[in-house]
């Protein structure tokens, strides 16, 4: 099992706001999308903020009860790819009697040939975009889902795990989260302090982390695994810091490492 991202995360736009999601804060932007040459005509993009359902993908182990409590792992694909091929990260935790959600993310591209990827804030659009209230909404969504199947699956332990661009977001809502969830698991993604509000970094220094990349991985995803860290740690967190021999991949032997963190190796 080795899965790479599709596509890589370019730079993560935006930082976490923490916005109200029952409130009226609705945004309407007009952007110029394209204009035909010779006609008054125009073509706009208009972004509306509005509820809607999302999918998670969720697989159970083979001798699942949903009577009995188990540990939960919310997974987070990365950018360009899909929830349906993130359950590829799914068989050793179920194995180890886990259940495995894999999330969603709420945008939805089309690549050149054909093939469906989706995208955690607009990132994918060749044009200024509101992303970041789209990152902002993003972390509400996924408090939704947090929620919602910690209570679904009576779950006693839940665990963020999120690769690339997902990695971005399970730091931003894990920790915006962190009395509802019960650590960290980052593959191959940035970090920046700028996400957080003053003192929320602070504030969920009892979350354990998981941090991982390849060593081959670009120059800018290493450093930012080394600076979370040495920022996490200089918090009071508890921090593995598991580097290995490749790129920008999920490695197998990560995620068994993982899976014994989990259970307290």
């Amino acid at each position: 099992m080795t899965l790479a991202n599709d596509h890589p995360e370019s730079c993560f736009r935006g930082k976490a706001g923490f916005v109200n999601p029952r409130s009226a804060l609705s945004i309407v932007l007009l952007l110029a999308f394209a204009q035909t040459p010779g006609k008054a005509q125009e073509t706009s993009m208009v972004f509306v903020e509005s509820p809607t359902l999302h999918a998670t993908f969720v697989e159970t182990p083979e001798d699942y009860d949903p009577e009995v409590h188990r540990t939960l792992v919310v997974g987070l694909h990365g950018f360009g790819s899909s929830a349906e091929r993130f359950l590829g990260v799914a068989p050793p935790f179920t194995s180890a009697g886990m259940v495995f959600a894999s999330v969603r993310a709420p945008y939805a591209f089309v690549y050149e040939d054909g093939r469906m990827g989706w995208d955690w804030s607009l990132q994918h659009l060749p044009m200024e975009v509101p992303g970041e209230q789209a990152t902002d909404l993003t972390v509400v969504y996924l408090t939704e889902v947090l929620s919602a199947l910690r209570a679904r699956y009576q779950a006693d332990r839940v665990f963020v795990l999120g690769f690339s661009q997902g990695g971005a977001f399970a730091y931003m809502s894990g920790i915006v989260n962190h009395t509802n969830i019960d650590g960290l698991i980052i593959l191959g993604a940035r970090f920046s302090e700028s996400w957080f509000p003053e003192g929320r970094l602070a504030e969920a220094s009892h979350l354990p982390v998981f941090i991982s990349h390849g060593d081959a991985e670009s120059a800018g995803t290493i450093a930012a695994g080394e600076r979370a860290r040495d920022v996490l740690t200089g918090l009071g967190y508890e921090v593995r810091y598991r580097p290995f021999p490749g790129g920008h991949i999920i490695s197998p032997e990560v995620i068994a490492d993982v899976v014994a963190w989990i259970d307290g190796g």
